[in-house]
C-alpha cells in the first residue's frame, strides 16, 4: 500500500537521464538553421508542434524570426526570405506546403522541409506531383523515443497503431527497432529482454538477429546496463484495458479532451469562467516540469480529486499566514525556504487552472449519460451470467443516438469478453448501430470484424479463465489510499501491468500466459536470470530499472499503475510507447479513412506475413 502522502510519481525513484535522447535530433536542426544567415519563418505541422515544442526546446534567440502552425487555410503573410516547414509525412499538409510554395515562388525565398521522423516514397512522389522539388531543400529529422516526461518516453507515432492493425504499413516496428538499439547504445545492452504478441516478437527477433552478427564479426560488448530488463508488449494483447474508461485524474483529461503529447485544446471559458465575450481554444501543458500541482494529482482516482484541492488550498493558505507567525531570524528563513519551494505565486495561477478544469470534468462525469454507460463496464468485466441484460441495455442506448465511440467501445468489450456475441443478437446490435450512426460504421465494423475483436460467438470464451489467472478484478480496491493498481479503473486491473506483475514475481514460464493472443519470448535460463536480478535488488542501493514498452500505444491510467508498482517495490519502472491511446483513439482507428479494408485474412495471418521479417 501506498501512503497517502506519497507521490505516485516520486523524483526520488528516477535515477536515469533521458535528456541525450533529445540530443541527436535538436544538435542537428539547430546546426541545419545556422547555416541560414537570414531571417526565417518557422512553419511546423499542427500534430507535430506539441512534441516537436518538447524535442527541441527553445531555440536561441534570433535564430528564429517568427513561428506559424501550418494548418489548411495559412499562408505566409511574415516577409522572411527563409521559409522553413517542419512536419510529418502527412498528404495534407504536404499539399498545403506545395501551395504556399507556388503562391510564393515568384518571391526571392529559399524552401526547407525537415520531414519527421522520415523522407518516405509517398512524401517524395506527392512532392513530385506538385512541381515543387527543384524550390525545395528536403531534410530528414530522424528522432526516436522523445522523453515527455522523467518516467516516459514515446515515438509520437500516432498512426502506428492504425497501420499496423489495418495493415497498411509497419514502419512502426522498424521504428521500434531502432529506438531500441539506440537506447542500448546509450546505456548499455540490455541483459534481460521479453516480448509478448506477434509484433514484439518480431522486432526482438530482429535486434537478436543483429547481436548474434556482432558477436559472429568480434564485436567487444558492455557488460554494464542502467536498464536491468525490458518488457515488450503488444497492444493486441490487451485489447481490454483501453476499451474500459479511466478513472485517474489524467485519465478523466484524456477520455474528455484527448491528451496530446502532454496538452489539450480546451475552451478558454472553462478554464476562465468569468471571460466576456467570444473566446477561442487555449492550450494547457499537462506535464510535471511545466504544472506542478498536475504531476501531484494526475496519478490519484478522480473521486479523490474534491479533496486533494482543497487540502492542497488549505496548505497554500496556512503557509502564506505563517509569515507573520515567524519572529526571529531563523524561524523567517526556515519560512522563505518553504516558500520557494511550494513556488506559492506560481501555485495561485495553476490552482485556478487545474480547479476550473476539475469543475468541468466534474460536471461532465455525473451526467446520467457518462454515468450509466461506466455502470455497464463492470457488468462486462464480472461476465457473472449478465450477456442477456447488457445486450438489452446496449440496445436501448443506441436508440438514444448518442455516445457513439462509448458504445462501440462496450460492443468491442462485450465481444472480447464473449468471444463473441451470439449471432443474432449480433445482426441486431450491427444493423440498429449503423442505423442509428450511418453507413459509415459499416466500415469500422467491417475491420473490426477483421481483426477479431467483433465476432459472431463460436466457442467458449476463456476471459473467466484469465481474469482469474492474472486477478484483474479487485472488488476490495481502495482509492484512499490505493491498495492495487486496479484502483485506476474502479476495480479492473490492467492486464498489460499484470503481466509485468507476474514477471517480476515468478517469471514467464507459467502456462496462462499462453492463454494470451500471441507468441511470447523469455530469456535463456529465464529463472536464475530472473532470481539474479531480484536478489540484487535486496543487496544493492541502486534501484532496479525495468522498461516496459507497448507497440500500439499505452493509457495514461496504465502509466499510473506503474508509478504506482515504482513507489510500492522501490524498483523504477519506465514507460516507453509508441504512442498514446484510449477506446475512442482505438476505435476510430478501425474507421480506416485511408480509404482500404482490411485484407480477408485474419490478424494471427497477417502477423506472418514475410515482410515483418525485413524490419
Amino acid at each position: 500500500m501506498v501512503s497517502k502522502e506519497k507521490d505516485l510519481g516520486d523524483k526520488d525513484f528516477l535515477t536515469i537521464d533521458f535528456e541525450p535522447l533529445k540530443d541527436f535530433a535538436k544538435d542537428f536542426f539547430i546546426k541545419k538553421l545556422e547555416e541560414f544567415k537570414e531571417d526565417k519563418l518557422l512553419m511546423i505541422d499542427k500534430d507535430l508542434f506539441p512534441f516537436f515544442r518538447i524535442m527541441i526546446g527553445k531555440t536561441e534567440k534570433g535564430l528564429i524570426k517568427d513561428t506559424i502552425i501550418l494548418d489548411q487555410d495559412c499562408g505566409i503573410d511574415v516577409d522572411s526570405p527563409v521559409v522553413i516547414f517542419v512536419m510529418k509525412a502527412n498528404i495534407q499538409h504536404i499539399r498545403t506546403m506545395i501551395r504556399l510554395i507556388n503562391e510564393n515562388s515568384e518571391k526571392d525565398k529559399k524552401f526547407i522541409v525537415f520531414f519527421c521522423p522520415r523522407y518516405t516514397v509517398l512524401c517524395k512522389e506527392t512532392l513530385d506531383q506538385g512541381s515543387v522539388l527543384k524550390s525545395l531543400t528536403v531534410y530528414e529529422l530522424p528522432y526516436e523515443l522523445i522523453p515527455i516526461e522523467k518516467d516516459v518516453l514515446t515515438l509520437d507515432d500516432n498512426n502506428g497503431f492504425k497501420n499496423l492493425v489495418l495493415g497498411h504499413n509497419y514502419q512502426t516496428l522498424t521504428l521500434v527497432k531502432h529506438s531500441i538499439q539506440r537506447l542500448e547504445a546509450l546505456y548499455g545492452k540490455i541483459p534481460l529482454k521479453y516480448s509478448k504478441g506477434a509484433w514484439s516478437c518480431q522486432i526482438l527477433n530482429s535486434i537478436s538477429g543483429k547481436e548474434k552478427e556482432s558477436k559472429e564479426e568480434g564485436a567487444e560488448e558492455s557488460q554494464y546496463s542502467e536498464i536491468d530488463a525490458m518488457v515488450l508488449i503488444d497492444r493486441t494483447v490487451d485489447y481490454y484495458t483501453p476499451l474500459i474508461t479511466q478513472m485517474t485524474f489524467e485519465g478523466i483529461i484524456d477520455e474528455f479532451f484527448g491528451i496530446v503529447c502532454g496538452t489539450i485544446e480546451i475552451d478558454n471559458k472553462i478554464i476562465d469562467p468569468e471571460t466576456k465575450g467570444p473566446t477561442g481554444k487555449k492550450t494547457l501543458y499537462l506535464t510535471g516540469n511545466e504544472d506542478i500541482l498536475f504531476s501531484e494529482s494526475r496519478d490519484l482516482h478522480f473521486n479523490m480529486m474534491k479533496e486533494h484541492f482543497p487540502r492542497k488550498f488549505q496548505e497554500m493558505k496556512t503557509l502564506c499566514e505563517k509569515k507573520d507567525s515567524a519572529k526571529t531570524l531563523t524561524e523567517m528563513a526556515d519560512y522563505i525556504k518553504k516558500l520557494r519551494n511550494l513556488k506559492i505565486p506560481q501555485l495561485q495561477s495553476l490552482f485556478q487552472t487545474n480547479f476550473n478544469l476539475l469543475l468541468h470534468l466534474d460536471a461532465s462525469v455525473v451526467k446520467p449519460s457518462f454515468k450509466h454507460l461506466l455502470t455497464i463496464e463492470p457488468k462486462i468485466m464480472t461476465s457473472d451470467g449478465a450477456l442477456k441484460e447488457v445486450l438489452e441495455l446496449l440496445e436501448l442506448e443506441i436508440a438514444k443516438c448518442e455516445e457513439k465511440q462509448r458504445l462501440m467501445r462496450l460492443f468491442c468489450l462485450l465481444s472480447l469478453t464473449n468471444n463473441g456475441i451470439p449471432k443474432d443478437n449480433y445482426a441486431t446490435l450491427t444493423k440498429e448501430f449503423v442505423d442509428a450512426f450511418g453507413m459509415e460504421e459499416l466500415v469500422r465494423i467491417m475491420n473490426l470484424e477483421r481483426s477479431g475483436i467483433l465476432k459472431r460467438k463460436d466457442r467458449d470464451s476463456q476471459w473467466s479463465v484469465i481474469k482469474d489467472a492474472f486477478g484483474l478484478i479487485n472488488e476490495d480496491v481502495k482509492i484512499d489510499p490505493p491498495n492495487d493498481i486496479a484502483y485506476t479503473y474502479n476495480g479492473y486491473a490492467p492486464l498489460s501491468v499484470r503481466l509485468v506483475e507476474k514477471l517480476m514475481k515468478t517469471g514467464w514460464g507459467s502456462p496462462e500466459l499462453d492463454k494470451l493472443p500471441g507468441p511470447k519470448i523469455v530469456p535463456s535460463d529465464e529463472k536464475a536470470k530472473l532470481r539474479k536480478l531480484l536478489e540484487n535488488d535486496k543487496q544493492s542501493d541502486r534501484k532496479k530499472v525495468i522498461l516496459v514498452y507497448y507497440v500500439g500505444g499505452v493509457t495514461f491510467a496504465e502509466i499510473s499503475c506503474f508509478r504506482y508498482l515504482s513507489a510500492l517495490t522501490g524498483n523504477q519502472f519506465i514507460v516507453a510507447t509508441t504512442q498514446f491511446i484510449n477506446g475512442n483513439k482505438m476505435v476510430d482507428a478501425f474507421k480506416d479513412d485511408q480509404g482500404s479494408l482490411l485484407k480477408p485474412e485474419s490478424l494471427a495471418e497477417i502477423y506472418q506475413q514475410p515482410h515483418l521479417n525485413n524490419i
